[in-house]
This record gives structure tokens, C-alpha cells and sequence, in this order.
């Protein structure tokens, strides 16, 4: 997973469009997936912050789609 935020942020999407949040969004379809990832590593959410990329699960998308 960490390779995959990586590879979003090289993207960076967000310089598509003006003006635009400057971030992605990396759907996780499960709350399960999250956990387990988090499991293995600690510390994803703060490295995908860092490059740009908000992960989300069926539970916070919602919020994360209204914020923006």
C-alpha cells in the first residue's frame, strides 16, 4: 500500500484543475483493509499525509467528499 500512495502522488492530480484540494484521495473499500494495513504499518496515514494522499474507507469517504 505504501507503494501505491507513492505512485498516486507522482500523479498529482490535483494540478489538473484550478482550484482544486491539493490531494488524493486512496479508496480503501473495506474497514478491515485499513486495519490490517495499519497493522503492518503504523505509520501510513502520516507518510500518505506527507505525500499528498488522504486514504479513505466507506466510513470516512463521505466526510472526506463533504469537507472538500
Amino acid at each position: 500500500m505504501r507503494q501505491h500512495v507513492i505512485e498516486l502522488s507522482r500523479k498529482e492530480y490535483w494540478k489538473q484543475f484550478e482550484p482544486a484540494p491539493d490531494f488524493v484521495v486512496l479508496f480503501l473499500p473495506g474497514e478491515d483493509l485499513f486495519s490490517a494495513a495499519l497493522e503492518i504499518n503504523a505509520g501510513l496515514i502520516d507518510f500518505g499525509v506527507s505525500q499528498n494522499v488522504m486514504i479513505a474507507t466507506p466510513v470516512s469517504l463521505i466526510a472526506t467528499l463533504r469537507a472538500v
